[in-house]
């Protein structure tokens, strides 16, 4: 994995960490990367399976620009974020990811500061994770994006069945499940403008989700 600093004039790719565990086989494909504000923090995901297409498999490296240090997580999807979790203190760094273990349909919600110093004597860093109920319909659904939204101290799970959750940030509480498309949804962004997010389906329709 590397990074490139446009903003130099005849800079060249710097080679910031390699890929480890399942995401460096060869039937193993990558489909997001990620950074948070600070650029100390990176999130690769990929997907694989092992029956053929019949489940599908997500594995994350979440790695530490600053301590050098990885760590493999089973899931689909992740993102960074700088929100508020605390009237008394800065919006915290920090980062969401979906978890599924490879052969389980379980799928939890964690969302953790990953910027706060820790040590003995400092408070301990934010931490929640909840259990989401996937949709009955649709058991073997999963993430195919995660969204913090600054803006509305919410997060944004988007499905490649075409369902939206959106989860309260400070307790990993579901709010809403819906389903916002019959078709497969394949890629998404997070709107800044909006605080909210847009997709893509299989069909080109390009929609829009936001809180009012």
């Amino acid at each position: 994995v590397m990074h490139w600093n446009l903003e130099t004039a005849n800079s060249q790719p710097e080679t910031v960490f390699q890929r480890a565990g399942k995401l460096a086989e060869a039937g193993t494909q990558v489909i997001s990367y990620s950074t948070n504000s600070q650029m100390s923090w990176c999130l690769l995901t990929a997907i694989s399976t092992q029956d053929q297409g019949k489940t599908i498999d997500g594995n994350m490296q979440l790695y530490s620009i600053e301590k050098k240090q990885q760590q493999m997580l089973e899931g689909h999807a992740g993102c960074f974020g700088n929100v508020l979790v605390s009237d008394s203190e800065p919006p915290a760094g920090l980062f969401a990811f979906s978890e599924r273990k490879q052969g389980t349909m379980q799928t939890k919600l964690h969302i953790m500061d990953v910027t706060k110093p820790r040590g003995e004597g400092l408070a301990p860093p934010f931490k929640v994770n909840a259990d989401i109920a996937m949709p009955p319909e649709a058991p073997t659904d999963f993430a195919v994006a995660l969204h913090l939204s600054e803006k509305q101290g919410v997060v944004f799970m988007v499905t490649k069945a075409g369902f939206l959750f959106m989860f309260d940030v400070s307790t990993a509480t579901m709010l809403v499940r819906t389903r916002v498309s019959q078709d497969t949804i394949f890629i998404s962004t997070y709107s800044a403008l909006s605080g909210g997010c847009i997709f893509v389906n299989r069909k080109g329709a390009v929609m829009s989700v936001k809180v009012n």
